[in-house]
Parts: C-alpha cells; sequence; structure tokens
C-alpha cells in the first residue's frame, strides 16, 4: 500500500510483474570452507580426507562436534534428574520450594556452563571429550542414585537419631 498525501488515503500498488530479477555476479564464486557445526553427522564421522585441507588441524573440531551432537540432547535429562532430584526428595514445609528451586537453577547453570566450557576443551584436546560425556552423564547419575537410594541411606539416619534419642532419655 501507499499513502497519498493529497488524498489522504491509502492506495492499492499493482505491478506488472511480481518477481526480481537477480543479476547475475561479475566474478566468479569462491568455494568456502564448511564449518564443522555446518556439516552432517556422517560427513563429520567419515571424512574425506585427501579433499580436506589442513585435516590433522580440524581433525579435533570435528570430533568434538559430533560428540557435541550426541550428549547435548542428552543435558535435557541432565536438567531434568538435577531438578526431581532437588524438588522431589525434600519435606514438604509451609515455606514452599523456593529455595529447592533456586538451588535446582544453580544446578543447571553450573551444568550447562561446565558443559561449554568441556565443548571449547574439546575443540583442542581429547579430554574434552570425556569431560562432555560426564558432564551429562554424572548429574544423570547422581540424581538417579539419589532418588533411588533416599530412604534408605536419609531414613535410616533419622531412625538412628530416633532411637540415640530414646536411649539418651532413658
Amino acid at each position: 500500500q501507499q499513502y497519498n498525501p493529497q488524498t489522504q488515503i491509502l492506495e492499492k500498488l499493482a505491478f506488472d510483474k511480481y518477481t526480481v530479477a537477480i543479476p547475475e555476479p561479475d566474478k566468479e564464486v569462491r568455494d568456502r570452507w564448511i564449518e564443522p557445526d555446518e556439516r552432517t553427522f556422517l560427513e563429520l564421522i567419515f571424512v574425506d580426507k585427501e579433499n580436506e585441507p589442513n585435516y590433522d588441524q580440524v581433525r579435533k573440531q570435528f570430533i568434538a562436534e559430533a560428540n557435541r551432537r550426541i550428549t547435548a540432547p542428552l543435558l535435557t535429562f541432565a536438567f531434568g534428574t538435577i531438578s526431581l532430584a532437588f524438588l522431589l526428595l525434600a519435606p514438604v514445609t509451609r515455606h514452599g520450594y523456593a529455595k529447592r528451586i533456586v538451588a535446582a537453577a544453580i544446578g543447571g547453570i553450573f551444568i550447562q556452563s561446565f558443559y561449554l566450557a568441556s565443548f571449547d576443551y574439546a575443540q583442542t584436546s581429547y579430554m574434552g571429550n570425556i569431560l562432555l560425556y560426564l558432564m551429562v552423564l554424572g548429574p544423570i547419575a547422581f540424581a538417579y542414585f539419589y532418588l533411588e537410594n533416599y530412604n534408605r541411606i536419609f531414613l535410616n539416619r533419622a531412625q538412628n537419631k530416633v532411637k540415640a534419642k530414646g536411649k539418651h532419655d532413658e
């Protein structure tokens, strides 16, 4: 639409063609190097070493990107299990869940920040790939162990305290 200031009316624009001719480039378009995050997973795993310039220098980047694509979806489980561990395994009080929610959020922030640092490290060292998996599987394993053994560990402590208190009263 186009505004006509004389008539103060919006007028409908009509075109003869609704296509735009894009001119051909004067220069030849160069091929550029495809970054690791732009490649498919199979291209990261099965690299054409003969056609890849500087393969020895970028090999760690390819491996780090492939491992990131495996571990990144698992981060959702890590965040979920940490949240469950903080929110489900504490006594319900009138004070609410604010402290537990903040603790779960801080735990998630730490997991994410260490995961990103591990990915940066993985691009220069193979040890960083191991850290990627630890940053994902570690919180999941810890939360699972905590959820599975909560009653056995913490309720036994409470029962022992009650028994000790009963012996002390006698």
